[in-house]
């Protein structure tokens, strides 16, 4: 489990503006939800401003202090801000992140495909910010 967390610009004040801009990856992002019930929740006012399915794209977005987005703590870039909680938004839920694997044993590309997953998560939750 680990925390989903706002992230912003460096000095950035974008999470100080009236209506909320917001920058999701896609509709499809699993923290959409969650993001969106808690902004609802605190009557903050929101609105999307950025969302096109790229990581790469949203993390310039937030960079350029366009709108904040929301990520699980351990994958925040280090040139960006997680925002603290005094800085006026709602606390955000644990996440967990999970990867089924068949019962049987997969075939190698299926193995070195789970190796890969495994590895780049540890590798972004064990980054030092």
């Amino acid at each position: 489990m680990e925390r989903l967390v706002w992230a912003g610009a460096q000095d950035g004040r974008a999470h100080l503006r009236d209506v909320l801009p917001v920058s999701i990856v896609a509709d499809t992002c699993a923290f959409r939800p969650a993001v969106m019930a808690a902004l609802a929740q605190e009557g903050r006012a929101w609105r999307v401003v950025f969302e096109n399915g790229s990581l790469e794209a949203t993390t310039a977005a937030v960079r350029a202090d366009l709108a904040v987005t929301a990520w699980l703590a351990g994958t925040v870039p280090s040139d960006l801000q997680i925002l603290p909680p005094g800085a006026g938004l709602p606390e955000l839920p644990l996440f967990a992140i999970n990867l089924h694997v068949p019962g049987h044993v997969p075939s190698p590309a299926v193995q070195g495909f789970i190796a890969h997953v495994r590895d780049g998560m540890t590798r972004a939750w064990t980054r030092a910010d």
